[in-house]
């Protein structure tokens, strides 16, 4: 097995016969990259697998880095929740201190300074308000830095992403496989476009990069659905969706496509 540290597994060459060195190779090599582009890495491989072995062992990797994920996530939570009570307990201390001083020495504690607001003459009346000047546009990523936008998508080396949170499911399945919402053209950002073709093909588009081949819906449940790919070389992945406001939701990937046409 090769790997491309620009373009990531190689999806036309095969497992070898030691998948033990194959699986510490993946690992390995995902250690050093982003989450969301680790868990896409293993969805990929896991669809690969040409054992059921290889196939569980990657499944356990995945769960083992989603917990991992989860666990980060939940210990900078209670990190923020510590630090806040500890500056809330300092601030009662040094304000409870103060006041208690100023009340021992017989002294009366100084009233709130009230706060007169004068009326805004004619010539400021046509002046914006916080609200007509809060909304803040996406600006290019050229940079490859991250950029928020007014409603908490950000920009990701030229890809939109969301902070919303959806379902996101890829073992659901059922009858309904209506496309209905989906067909036509698709951009995010400045660096990526997608194609869902009606005749069941796509293409794509990513830092200059072009691909192709099909697609199907295998679950749909109103505006959320799971979409089977699968690539020139035969390799298959599913990757679930939603219709959020107009905007198509990558769920896995956080990836907020824009209809072009």
């Amino acid at each position: 097995m090769s790997y491309d540290p620009n373009l990531g597994y190689d999806p036309n060459n095969n497992f070898s016969n030691d998948y033990h060195t194959d699986l510490a190779m993946i690992s390995a090599t995902i250690a050093n990259e982003k989450y969301q582009d680790r868990i896409m890495t293993l969805r990929i491989e896991i669809a690969k697998a040409p054992t059921p072995a290889i196939r569980s062992a990657l499944q356990q990797i995945l769960e083992d880095e989603q917990r991992k994920h989860r666990n980060q996530q939940i210990s900078m939570l209670v990190v923020l929740i510590v630090l806040a009570a500890v500056v809330g307990i300092i601030y009662l201390y040094f304000y409870s201190s103060s006041y208690s001083s100023t009340v021992s020495s017989g002294q009366n504690p100084k009233p709130a300074t009230q706060v007169v607001t004068s009326t805004s003459d004619s010539s400021e009346s046509n002046s914006p308000s916080i609200d007509d000047t809060s909304h803040v546009e996406s600006d290019t990523d050229t940079n490859g830095t991250v950029t928020e936008t007014n409603n908490g998508d950000y920009s990701d080396n030229g890809v939109i992403k969301t902070t919303k949170t959806y379902p996101s499911n890829t073992a659901m399945r059922n009858s309904d496989t209506s496309t209905n919402g989906i067909l036509g053209q698709w951009q995010s950002g400045n660096a990526t476009s997608f194609g869902f073709n009606n005749d069941g093909t796509y293409t794509s588009s990513s830092n200059g990069k072009n691909t192709s081949g099909t697609w199907k819906v295998v679950y749909r449940e109103g505006n959320i659905f799971n979409i089977q790919f699968t690539d020139s070389s035969g390799h298959n992945v599913v990757e679930p969706f939603v219709i959020d406001n107009g905007n198509l939701i990558e769920t896995n990937l956080k990836i907020k496509w824009d209809r072009v046409n």
